[in-house]
């Protein structure tokens, strides 16, 4: 990772200081309260507060990062979903959420910030539901909840309501 953003510095004109912190506390630290830049992945709460922006490279270029030239972005990572083989079988209902569900990196973005604010995770899923109808999974959420007997109105809505 150091000489790609070495390279990215002197090619591209970033004047940086470049620095390893010693630990991940520190590395933490670090970002948190000094005016720099930092390496984050997503989706990942630990720096949503600080709402970082991207910086964008020319598109990766596998030929010249074998070549030992890393001035254009890294490689993009999909994140799919894996599940089980059987999930079908054992589970249609929810192999059917999972297969329609669509959720795009500023929805997540959207959710982790809320969770760092003292948001839980089912008030969360259960606003995602209510404000987003018709998007894909919603429906089967919904219909998920209901047949394992929760009654999403009465559930989630008070979930929601509690809410600050």
């Amino acid at each position: 990772m150091m000489p790609a953003f070495m390279q990215k510095s002197a090619i591209w004109g970033l004047q940086l200081a470049i620095a390893v912190a010693a630990t991940f506390s520190d590395y933490l630290d670090l970002a948190a309260n000094k005016l720099c830049l930092f390496y984050w992945w997503e989706p990942d709460a630990l720096f949503i507060a600080l709402q970082p922006k991207r910086i964008i490279f020319p598109p990766h270029n596998a030929s010249a990062w074998a070549n030992e030239n890393y001035t254009t972005s890294n490689a993009n990572h999909k994140l799919d979903t894996v599940v089980s083989y059987d999930l079908q079988a054992i589970a249609p209902d929810v192999h059917t959420f999972i297969s329609n569900f669509n959720f795009g990196i500023d929805d997540m973005r959207a959710l982790l910030y809320q969770k760092n604010s003292g948001t839980t995770i089912d008030s969360l899923a259960c606003m995602w539901v209510a404000n987003n109808e018709n998007a894909p999974g919603s429906v089967q959420a919904r219909d998920l909840w209901v047949k394992s007997g929760v009654d999403f109105e009465s559930t989630c809505i008070a979930l929601i309501n509690l809410l600050p």
